[in-house]
């Protein structure tokens, strides 16, 4: 259960393999801190985290009156932190690749809503507006 050593390969993922700017790895790394947090209060490592944990968490956020888009994001952020753990072989399978069953905001995946005309990913409303 070595945290340390995860977050640091996840930083440097971000960094080297990614390319993102520092800004943005900071956030990634602020998303995984609360896996962290959850992580060593269950006592559990990052490998051992599955769907119902993710679920759970996601309801700590939801007390904590967390914005829903914030936490799609936050979401959007242990995605990629357990990618990077199933790239480097320390899991099978991704436990947040369904999340759009644990995202608030997510009716449909994200690759689906994007692959739609803008005209029908948009309500009628904000089709409007634009």
């Amino acid at each position: 259960m070595d945290w340390s050593r995860y977050l640091k390969n996840f930083e440097a993922y971000l960094k080297l393999e990614k390319g993102l700017a520092d800004n943005s790895v900071q956030a990634y790394l602020r998303d995984a801190s609360f896996l962290r947090s959850f992580g060593e209060a269950q006592g559990i490592g990052p490998e051992q985290f599955t769907l119902d944990h993710l679920q759970q968490l996601l309801n700590e956020l939801n007390l904590m009156d967390i914005a829903v888009a914030t936490q799609c994001r936050v979401i959007s952020g242990w995605r990629t932190f357990f990618r990077m753990l199933v790239i480097d072989d320390d899991m099978a399978e991704n436990p947040a690749e369904p999340a759009p069953s644990i995202c608030p905001m997510c009716s449909t995946t994200t690759k689906s809503l994007v692959s739609k005309p803008l005209s029908t990913a948009l309500s009628p409303t904000r089709t409007a507006i634009m």
